[in-house]
């Protein structure tokens, strides 16, 4: 599947990993002085790893209830994969970005660089209406290090929903 934007996306899906490959469209990326910069590639795993869903859970507790978070977390493994840019990731959960001297980002960058593929993004939906914003469950230094390689690459994300209030709930 093809489509373009800023940036043309091939998505592959195979028994281990979803690739996708971000290339600048018609103009290639340029130091200034009419040079290439190369080409711009991610890979991106079918699913979250393990350790990713045990992270988003733990971070999760600290802002909803267990039930709650149980069910975030199920929505989750079962969400598909989309890809969103860095830069929007970042504006609508309103969080920093992390420089890439950072430990994790750097760690997220030599990865990218190498060719490998790395775990999707594991997101819950705000709600604009109400003020709450697009929380990060877990990879936010992956976002970072993704912004770090090219700000309008497509990341590769799994949004659940965020859960309902319901009256009598404390």
């Amino acid at each position: 599947m093809a489509f373009e934007r800023n940036f043309t996306t091939a998505t592959t899906l195979t028994s281990e990993t979803l690739v996708s490959v971000a290339a600048t469209a018609a103009t290639p990326a340029s130091n200034g002085k009419g040079v290439d910069m190369g080409k711009k590639r991610m890979r991106w795993k079918a699913q979250a790893d393990e350790h990713d869903y045990k992270a988003a859970s733990t971070y999760l507790t600290l802002l909803l209830p267990d039930r709650e978070v149980k069910k975030v977390v199920a929505d989750l493994r079962r969400a598909r994969t989309r890809e969103f840019a860095a830069k929007d990731l970042l504006r609508s959960s309103q969080t920093h970005l992390l420089d890439e001297n950072n430990d994790k980002v750097r760690e997220t960058l030599k990865d990218i660089k190498k060719g490998k593929a790395i775990s999707p993004v594991l997101l819950v939906r705000g709600d604009a209406r109400y003020g709450a914003t697009l929380t990060i469950a877990d990879g936010h230094h992956r976002i970072c290090a993704s912004w770090q390689w090219d700000e309008s690459c497509p990341i590769a994300c799994c949004l659940a929903e965020l859960p309902r209030a319901t009256k009598g709930r404390g």
